[in-house]
């Protein structure tokens, strides 16, 4: 529609162009149209240009999910094919290597019996009641000192989870498919390992967190589908806890209190993540900044951070 209606100024353009040659025009007004022309032809480029990058664009996507659905599907067959006793044992051990994770991070914070007081679903959570008809397959896309990435599925009696896991750079990104809503988790951290930014995504709602360095100090703002809190950040313990008791109260008030994974499909994330990080991504050290920072990440979302 928007390229018919320059086509049509730019036939009416030329059409006075041609009339003033006719009667007597000066080079000037004759300038000023064949301007319009040359930038409604230019506007015409333009917009096929972007009309181009939009169907490469969803292209792109669609051969990703194409891909992914098919990965989901070898996956899935591989898991069928799994000796049971393994199946249980696979299970076990991404579940153990995900609590393990969560324990050595969350151990070293001084309050931890008061934030859990406060927030009990950041609590590594008790196996659920299927944990043992649960299987779980995986496989690496990509490793080496700068990418990884790979690719899990779960699959209990009732549902199933594909979750897809990458360390790009400064970048993690877990992507999580199948379950109640989908759910999607980036975290960028600067040079030095710091996390500067986390985006959550789950279903139709949206958390963004950032660390944001004034100059003067550092402070914290926290959006929740539009809301935000803002308030100064620091390591310092008694601070610290009070900082996460005014988060709470706050989520309470939008009424976004647990995490934004839901409880059910929660496990399915534990398992996968755990599945995902086998040696040599198992071992990780913090310091205390760090710790804290994915503490909130556990406060706003429920427990994954501290296994990623």
């Amino acid at each position: 529609m928007i390229r018919k209606a320059i086509l049509i100024a730019l036939s009416l353009a030329l059409s006075l162009v041609l009339l003033g040659c006719t009667t007597g025009v000066s080079q000037e007004e004759y300038d000023s149209v064949m301007d319009e022309v040359n930038a409604a032809q230019d506007e015409i480029a333009g917009l096929e240009a972007e009309r181009d990058a939009h169907q490469d664009e969803i292209a792109g996507l669609e051969a990703e999910r194409d891909a992914a659905q098919a990965e989901a599907a070898r996956l899935a067959a591989e898991i069928e094919d799994l000796d049971p006793s393994l199946a249980t044992q696979a299970v076990e051990e991404a579940w153990d290597r995900a609590q393990q994770r969560h324990n050595m991070i969350m151990q070293e914070i001084p309050f931890l019996d008061e934030l859990e007081e406060i927030a009990p679903w950041i609590r590594f959570p008790d196996k659920p009641t299927w944990f043992d008809s649960a299987r779980v397959c995986s496989t690496v896309l990509e490793d080496d000192p700068v990418a990884y990435e790979g690719v899990c599925i779960v699959i209990t009696d009732t549902q199933q989870m594909l979750v897809r896991l990458s360390d790009f750079d400064s970048v993690t990104s877990m992507i999580c498919q199948g379950s109640s809503v989908d759910y999607e988790i980036t975290m960028v951290r600067n040079e030095s390992g710091k996390i500067i930014q986390e985006m959550m995504r789950a279903g139709e709602s949206s958390i963004v967190l950032d660390w944001v360095d004034t100059g003067i100090d550092e402070i914290i703002i926290a959006n929740v589908n539009g809301e935000i809190f803002e308030a100064p950040w620091s390591e310092e313990p008694d601070y610290a806890l009070s900082l996460f008791s005014d988060l709470a109260d706050w989520l309470e008030t939008l009424d976004m209190t647990g995490g934004f994974i839901k409880p059910q499909d929660q496990p399915l994330v534990i398992i996968a993540l755990g599945e995902l990080r086998k040696s040599p991504h198992d071992i990780i050290y913090l310091d205390i900044v760090e710790i804290l920072q994915r503490a909130v990440s556990d406060f706003m979302e429920g427990v994954p951070q501290t296994c990623m």
